[in-house]
């Protein structure tokens, strides 16, 4: 997963810098971006997850690669919601938000044992397990370059992701663990106007952080292309490619407590719609 981050950053410089240089336009009223736009549409996603909980120490113990273990689905279809604002008499400002989970849940005979937190479900033990990852984040962008064409802003913002898990076998008893990891990002966005109805967008957000004995990383990659069909309406495809990583073995970071890991990553294609004015 990192090598696609980094080989899709690289694709992100090389169309930054193979594009077009152009006269900027002062006036707003000349260049294509939209004010405010509310997309709606859902992922078709490839997901790769594992989890570490209750362990004395980090990445030993009670390792779960959750898709194969516990039988959850490796790929779905998830639902995506996000809202964008421009604002200022530049239009050079920009707040978005946007929110998408992935709810799995299975039951399983198991073939192999797993020990998580302070029980063991040996193997043939028929278990009911779920996970449970949001995404919800907020950011603010600036456009420190922007005309009739390309639309290039710095951005930060903050991911949260709450995060649930949970095994239960009858005989054995339940096992649980949530937690909220906010974790703050910085990126870059690049809007072509290739067209004034098509559109190439592409972001690229990252964060690491290691505080006492939490250790946090994201990467966010992506891709799309948007077609305004009709006045206010338009659709679009995109390519996202999302990496996220916890460690923890305590209380040092907020809202994070428990002792273990999370890996939990995905590649999925995009389809929306946009309502835009």
């Amino acid at each position: 997963m990192k090598k696609t981050v980094w080989i899709l950053a690289i694709v992100f410089i090389a169309v930054f810098f193979a594009l077009p240089v152009h006269a900027e336009s002062s006036d707003p009223a000349d260049q294509p971006w939209e004010r405010f736009s509310f997309k709606l549409g859902g992922y078709i996603a490839d997901i790769n997850s594992s989890v570490y909980l209750g362990s004395d120490t980090l990445g030993v113990g009670a390792g779960v690669d959750v898709e194969e273990a516990l039988g959850l689905d490796s790929s779905m279809s998830v639902l995506r919601a996000e809202v964008s604002y421009r604002f200022g008499s530049s239009q050079r400002h920009m707040l978005g938000l946007k929110y998408y989970d992935f709810r799995r849940s299975a039951t399983k005979t198991l073939e192999t044992e797993i020990k998580w937190e302070d029980k063991t479900y040996p193997i043939g033990t028929t278990v009911d397990s779920y996970v449970n990852i949001g995404v919800l984040k907020a950011g603010y962008g600036y456009a420190f370059f922007q005309d009739d064409r390309i639309s290039l802003a710095a951005s930060i913002g903050l991911f949260i992701t709450p995060i649930e898990a949970g095994i239960s076998a009858a005989g054995v008893g339940s096992t649980e663990e949530s937690i909220t990891a906010p974790l703050p990002v910085v990126g870059m966005s690049l809007d072509f106007a290739i067209t004034p109805k098509l559109f190439l967008k592409q972001s690229l957000e990252v964060f690491y952080l290691e505080v006492g004995d939490f250790k946090g990383s994201i990467a966010a990659f992506n891709i799309s292309c948007e077609y305004n069909f009709w006045k206010n309406v338009g659709f679009g495809i995109g390519y996202d490619v999302f990496d996220l990583k916890l460690e923890a073995n305590g209380s040092d970071y907020p809202n994070v407590d428990f002792i273990g890991k999370v890996e939990f990553s995905y590649t999925g294609l995009l389809l929306y719609t946009k309502i835009y004015f």
